[in-house]
């Protein structure tokens, strides 16, 4: 227990280093590149694929914020239909595993200071 608050872990499910939730099935597979697959009680699925299936990737379900503390402008802008855009650019392979190719958004955010994430 840290900080007072219990960790639950679902059965089935494990947590990285990173403290992201991931699948712990016996046919755990993992592909080079990829993001990996999403948790069982979530999904995910690419917005208007282009020609090679790339796209905005969304995200819906239990493990998706429901929006941004007293910033409704944000949270809309963010999440549409109990979909969440994460801001990049990805694709599914046909066993479902995530390729995060590029992000959507021109800059970020660092504290004070505006990041851009065009790749060069």
């Amino acid at each position: 227990m840290a900080f007072g608050y219990r960790h639950y872990v679902p059965p089935g499910i494990r947590t990285d280093r990173d403290g992201a939730y991931r699948r712990a099935d016996s046919d755990w597979d993992t592909r080079v590149g990829s993001a990996g697959k999403s948790v069982v009680w979530d999904q995910i699925k690419i917005k208007e694929p282009d020609e090679k299936g790339e796209g905005e990737i969304l995200i819906k379900g239990k493990t998706v914020m429901l929006g941004y503390y007293e910033d409704p402008e944000a949270t809309a802008l963010a999440v549409q239909d109990g979909w969440f855009n994460s801001g990049d650019i990805g694709y599914l392979d046909e066993d479902g595993f995530l390729y995060i190719t590029d992000g959507a958004r021109t800059s970020s955010s660092l504290r004070t200071e505006r990041i851009s994430t065009l790749r060069r």
